[in-house]
């Protein structure tokens, strides 16, 4: 996930420079740079098995063996998935956003949306509400609609961040309601599959 925000920042930063504020246009190059450290560094863990002095025992704990498991090309099929999901964040705010009368371009959300992403995974808000809301201020405010007249607009992204965030989950669990039937059955163990553990439980306990 932080490698595909990187992306998405560099793309940002790339094509849409000259949209961001200039604190944030300033400080973007020093987020990509330590976040990219980071994922290199995790690759040059998990792949070249490097233990960077104390952190080699982790590497053998089987929570993390997928880790470990996976390949180059799985890591690259992953970060290709994630990236995209993601880009579906920045697709939905470019069209949710006019709705609220703050017309955003489509360059300034590749590093809005994946700066957001950010501030919700550190824990200061509690469920979605908190400093995020603070930073969509910074960032959405400026967008704002003059000719709308006499509205709040720091009431008006608020508002848009108390709105989009259950929004999205009841469209998550639509999704989920319309799929979960395909991938129920390799989830939950059949009566044949239930029987022969206990037989082979029975069995082993048998003296």
């Amino acid at each position: 996930d932080i490698a595909a925000l990187l992306i998405l920042l560099s793309l940002g930063m790339i094509m849409g420079s000259g949209l961001l504020p200039q604190s944030i246009a300033a400080r973007l190059p020093w987020v990509i740079a330590v976040g990219s450290t980071i994922v290199i560094g995790a690759l040059i863990y998990w792949r070249l098995g490097v233990d960077f002095l104390v952190l080699g025992r982790l590497r053998t704990l089987s929570i993390f063996s997928a880790f470990e498991d996976a390949k180059m090309g799985d890591y690259l099929a992953l970060l290709g998935a994630r990236t995209a999901f993601i880009g579906l964040y920045v697709l939905m705010t470019w069209a949710l956003l006019p709705t609220f009368h703050i017309p955003v371009p489509l360059t300034a959300l590749l590093v809005y949306v994946p700066l957001l992403t950010f501030v919700q995974i550190v824990p200061a808000s509690v469920s979605g509400l908190g400093a995020v809301q603070w930073v969509m201020i910074a960032l959405y405010t400026p967008h704002f609609a003059a000719e709308v007249g006499d509205v709040n607009a720091q009431a008006t992204v608020v508002a848009f961040s108390t709105i989009v965030g259950p929004g999205v989950t009841l469209m998550r669990l639509g999704v989920g309601y319309l799929l979960l039937g395909r991938v129920a059955p390799d989830l939950i163990a059949s009566g044949e599959e239930l029987e022969a553990t206990r037989t082979a439980a029975a069995e082993t306990e048998a003296p």
